[in-house]
Formats: structure tokens, sequence, C-alpha cells
């Protein structure tokens, strides 16, 4: 019925998820989409095409912000000319290295070589088709930090030493609300829901990560004393 129903369509767009892309142990499934749009011309016209969706909120936000171990902001790749042009516009020192993908630190943890961990909205354990290897590569880190708006699976797997969840507000919670980057690249503002409950000693997703640094180096104080997300 689905295949009819697309031979007789004047226009398609498919959608898919990073867990379509990461459950095939190749590209082949990716592939396999663009051939069947292309079978059908369904790529380069009016209402065709192909949309990769990311599965967890404001993840191409983040993207676009740099948080991304292979690329600064605006998806600039990481090279010491880039590094120096970033360094100058932050007035901080900003290294050139690449950091580690998720599956490298995965892999890294399995093998004994990752003490810390700070997870931050992601659920490990659910977007990995190996789940025994994912619950032993967590298992064997000594400390884990989990920051999210509600338990997951990854949470509650048995520590190394200790694990420490720490409970973030949605954009809706915070104050003064939030934006987040839609999958056709608008950046689109969510305000604040006054009455919204909040959760205990929830903080703003951003705000987490601003104390745990300014403890950790209270000489970058000034560099993370955000008083709300106007300023950043």
């Amino acid at each position: 019925w689905v295949a009819e129903l697309y031979i007789r369509a004047n226009s398609c767009v498919s959608l898919y998820s990073t867990g379509f892309a990461l459950r095939t142990a190749d590209s082949s499934g990716v592939q396999s989409l663009v051939n069947l749009h292309l079978s059908r011309g369904m790529l380069g016209r009016p209402h065709c095409g192909i949309l990769a969706i990311d599965p967890y909120n404001n993840m191409m936000g983040a993207q676009d912000s740099g948080v991304s171990p292979t690329s600064f902001p605006s998806g600039r790749t990481v090279s010491p000319t880039s590094a120096a042009e970033m360094s100058a516009l932050w007035g901080a020192n900003v290294p050139s290295w690449v950091g580690m993908s998720t599956a490298s630190m995965l892999q890294a943890a399995h093998q004994g070589k990752m003490d810390f961990i700070y997870s931050m909205g992601g659920n490990l354990l659910k977007a990995s088709t190996h789940a025994k290897k994912v619950i032993s590569a967590l298992g064997q880190v000594s400390v884990r930090v989990h920051q999210g708006t509600s338990l997951n699976h990854s949470m509650l797997i048995e520590p190394g030493e200790m694990t420490i969840v720490l409970p973030t507000q949605s954009r809706y919670e915070q104050q003064g609300g939030g934006t987040h980057t839609s999958t056709d690249r608008r950046i689109r503002y969510s305000p604040e829901i006054s009455d919204h409950p909040r959760v205990g000693e929830s903080r703003p997703a951003w705000q987490i990560p601003c104390q745990i640094a300014t403890r950790a180096r209270p000489e970058l104080s000034h560099a993370f004393g955000y008083g709300g997300s106007q300023d950043i």
C-alpha cells in the first residue's frame, strides 16, 4: 500500500532521525532512502526532499552554538587558524584540537580510559544498538554526571563510584524563556510559562554548567557569571 501510494504521489518529503542512521552498521539505510527519492525524481523539486531530524531537543541549535567536538559555532571547522579567530573573538584561549565523538567516548570508557563523563540531555543507552556494551562502558566510569529534564535509562546504570543527577528546567520553565533551532533551520523563541510548576532545585540548562565552571575555576567567574539568557 505504501509503495503504491509512493508511485502515485506527485511530491514526497521523507523524514528520518539519527536512530534510523545509527541502527545500520553503515550508511546503507540513508543511501536507500536517497535512491528511493532519485528513482521518482523527488529531489530538487518543490515540496520534495529529505529531512534529517535530530532526536533531542535543540540539538541543531547546540551544534550551531559550537557544542560539537568537531566544529566551532556556525559549523566552522576546528583548526589552528579558526581557533585563533575564536580566541580573539571570545577573549580566551581556545584550543585547536578536535574533541571526541559520543561513540569515541563510549569506546574509551569501555576500555577503562574515562574517569569522568558529563552527559547533558541525551539517553546514551536508548540511542545505541549495543546496549550491553554501553552498560559496561558507563559502569566503568568512576564519576558520571547526568543533566536532564527527566530521568532516563542511562542515569540508572550502576556507576563505578558515583552518579550525580542534575535536574534541568525546560525552556518553558526557565526565566525569560529560550530559543531552539527547528528542522528548517529557523530560530524560534519559546516564552516562559510563568504558572508552569517548577521541580525542586531544578536550574536552567545554561546555568548548571556555568555554576560548575565557576566552582571549579573561581578565576573564570567573570566569564560565566551570566545574569540570564539575554546576557548570553
